[in-house]
């Protein structure tokens, strides 16, 4: 929130006034406290999201790499599935080989992180009463909840 620039005084009983005013009118923003049992499920929600970022950009660099080398799309199904022996064998200079052979490396390890860390949050979320209504709506999806 953005101090107000415009107050004549800035004493404790005029902030707490404006503050008042603030509430009232329904302008102050809020924030949630996590329990503190949560909060470390929230940090590894976070961390998941992060690693599916960077997983995306392997991906997106990977694809990036096939056509401007090589000047073909490659179906994302089909470089998830790929081994990087398969992507090192695409190319014909070295370090293209060695960058496909990488990038599919780090994707296949970010994949693992990822499978890891959503089955420790289930673990946790599956013990959670407002876990399971939110499973009870049909359309939501098992991690969206």
């Amino acid at each position: 929130m953005q101090p107000y620039s415009g107050k004549k005084h800035t004493d404790d009983v005029s902030d707490a006034y404006f503050l008042a005013e603030l509430l009232r009118l329904d302008l102050l923003p809020t924030g949630h406290l996590y329990d503190r049992k949560l909060r470390p499920v929230r940090d590894l929600l976070r961390r998941r999201m992060m690693l599916v970022r960077q997983r995306t950009t392997l991906i997106l660099s990977f694809k990036s790499l096939n056509e401007r080398t090589l000047g073909e799309r490659v179906p994302l199904a089909r470089v998830k599935a790929m081994s990087p022996e398969d992507a090192q064998a695409r190319f014909t200079a070295d370090a293209d080989q060695l960058l496909a052979g990488e990038q599919i490396t780090l994707m296949d390890h970010y994949t693992d992180s990822i499978t890891k860390i959503e089955k420790h949050i289930l673990e946790v979320a599956e013990k959670s009463p407002a876990y399971q209504r939110l499973q009870e709506m049909p359309a939501l999806a098992k991690f969206l909840a």
